[in-house]
């Protein structure tokens, strides 16, 4: 009898062991688990902030983009607004280089005749009878 009690005892002791074997492992086996969750918060939280970071970088990309489409637009209005000035400037020195050009012919075409005026002169000068007279003419 004293037997079978102390083998009692003893799958009694045993039980108690494994009991608290399994309890030890299922509280470590909860605290890694703990220590994963809270692992897996941190990594949420920072994954929230990069995402906002992002989102705020994404915004900031499309106002520049937005601004560097307007500025873009703006030069493009301008070049064409200058190309059409250069264009007037062109025809405009076009009419000024005709008009130079009429006008020295003009001025050529008038000293011919002032030269042929001179000569005239000249030859009426020296034909006629009285030089005192012929003075007036100069």
């Amino acid at each position: 009898k004293f037997f079978l009690l102390a083998e009692s005892a003893a799958e009694e002791q045993r039980r108690r062991s494994v009991d608290e074997i399994e309890k030890s492992q299922y509280e470590s086996e909860k605290l890694k688990c703990e220590k994963q969750k809270n692992q897996y918060e941190d990594e949420k939280a920072l994954c929230e902030e990069e995402k906002h970071k992002n989102e705020v970088e994404q915004k900031e990309y499309e106002d520049m983009k937005r601004k560097y489409e307007a500025e873009k637009a703006k030069y493009e209005q301008e070049k064409g607004e200058c190309e059409e000035e250069k264009r007037g400037c062109a025809a405009e020195k076009a009419k000024y280089e005709d008009a130079k050009r009429k006008c020295e012919q003009e001025v050529a075409t008038v000293r011919r005749q002032l030269a042929v005026t001179n000569e005239e002169l000249a030859t009426a000068l020296t034909l006629h009878p009285d030089p005192a007279e012929a003075s007036w003419l100069v």
